[in-house]
């Protein structure tokens, strides 16, 4: 970023993007040599335009502004706002924002857009101008797979194209839905075809605690979304373990998102010979592309032999400071980018709690194993079924009497 500071002086630019779940506020302060000299930043409730009456995002935006740090002790430090919202799409939904936030900050200049476009600019710690040829325009595409996905790129003229997003019912391909709903249909295809049921079929069943493969049918009729994406943890371990279906749906998933990915870079550029372009961005973020290492290796795989030109990079710090972009672009700074803030890892870095990725260990405990006596437990006859539960039960007592010493220790601390 290089910019000209309003009197040589320091200043504030605030920078908010709301989201489904959460909403991320961060107020930097820049020094008349465009070097962030503090951030502070704080997290409050969700932020989905579509969502939420016209009441509601006025608290929201009046609580961004009650967190302004004790370090502005003059409102006219503050020289812009930028607001970026989920939902917040259509013009209409920008204009609604900008009408509110003034309210607000009543003096301010305010730029109002959506969370695509503020990731997007939060991805730009490189130059849009190829360098030593101002006139070349370098595109960069911004690839997310988290419990959803979307691509999203900006032409040379600020056209904006967006491929995907649709949720998951009608869109959403490569994301974490996409591949625990893959993984679920694969696993009783093969069933049916081959009667292999080894690998990620179990795996499956662990993690729900099921018995048997026909449970999958009720539970996935009323499984919510976000039960269904956690789904891509047994399909990432199963993969690591050389599981040929789990790979094959991550391989899949990939190929999805390279070719969205592609088809908005032939948009961005205008051009349907991608082998014209002499050098492209695609910034990948979301928790499924992000920290699924098998995901992220094909994805890259597939794009680099397609286009070798195109560097890969990974959003490294939170979305948020593409809202500050906005902030910077409303205060008068047109051609902003991103600032770069040295010290990245502060509490705004910590990933979205969808974006983190938890391994899941495939041994269970034993107090978890299926009894091996049990197997045939739905076909015996009731009373021989009553007896076994019996006979099981009468080892519980005499399992505690011999570790009585190690129970009262763990009582005890």
């Amino acid at each position: 970023m290089s910019v000209s500071v309003v009197n040589g002086d320091p200043f504030w630019v605030l920078g908010i993007e709301g989201g489904g779940t959460r909403t991320s506020v961060l107020w930097v302060k820049l020094s008349a040599a465009d070097e962030v000299m503090e951030s502070h930043s704080t997290e409050i409730g969700p932020g989905n335009v579509r969502l939420l009456s016209d009441a509601q995002i006025l608290d929201l935006l009046k609580s961004a502004d009650a967190s302004m740090p004790a370090g502005i002790d003059d409102q006219h430090q503050l020289k812009g706002v930028g607001i970026a919202m989920a939902g917040a799409r259509a013009q209409e939904q920008h204009l609604r924002l900008e009408r509110l936030a003034q309210s607000v900050w009543p003096n301010l200049p305010v730029i109002c857009s959506h969370d695509l476009e503020s990731a997007w600019l939060a991805g730009s710690w490189e130059s849009q101008l190829q360098e030593g040829n101002p006139e070349v325009f370098i595109p960069r595409i911004l690839t997310l797979s988290g419990t959803g996905s979307c691509v999203f790129g900006k032409s040379a003229e600020g056209k904006e194209y967006k491929i995907g997003g649709w949720g998951h019912l009608l869109g959403d391909k490569g994301s974490a839905y996409d591949i625990g709903l893959r993984a679920l249909k694969a696993v009783l295809y093969y069933l049916d075809r081959d009667g292999s049921w080894e690998g990620l079929g179990p795996a499956i069943l662990r993690r729900l605690q099921f018995n048997e493969p026909i449970q999958l049918v009720e539970w996935a009729r009323t499984a919510g979304k976000n039960e269904i994406a956690e789904l891509t943890m047994e399909v990432s371990s199963a993969a690591l373990n050389g599981d040929r279906i789990a790979c094959d749906i991550l391989r899949g998933a990939a190929s999805s998102l390279v070719k969205d990915t592609l088809s908005c870079l032939k948009n961005v550029v205008g051009s349907h010979d991608l082998g014209s372009i002499s050098k492209a961005q695609i910034v990948i973020t979301g928790g499924t592309l992000l920290n699924g290492a098998q995901l992220q290796e094909e994805f890259r795989s597939i794009i680099q032999e397609a286009l070798p030109c195109v560097e890969i990079l990974p959003l490294s710090r939170s979305s948020v400071w593409g809202a500050v972009t906005l902030g910077l672009q409303a205060a008068g700074f047109s051609h902003a980018q991103a600032p770069a803030d040295q010290s990245l890892q502060s509490s705004i870095e910590s990933n979205r709690s969808e974006e983190r990725h938890i391994p899941v260990s495939t041994k269970l405990s034993p107090t978890e194993q299926r009894n091996p006596r049990s197997f045939q437990v739905d076909t015996m006859p009731l009373k021989e079924a009553v007896n076994l539960m019996i006979d099981e039960d009468q080892y519980i007592t005499s399992a505690l009497r011999k570790n009585a010493d190690k129970v009262s220790q763990l009582t005890q601390s």
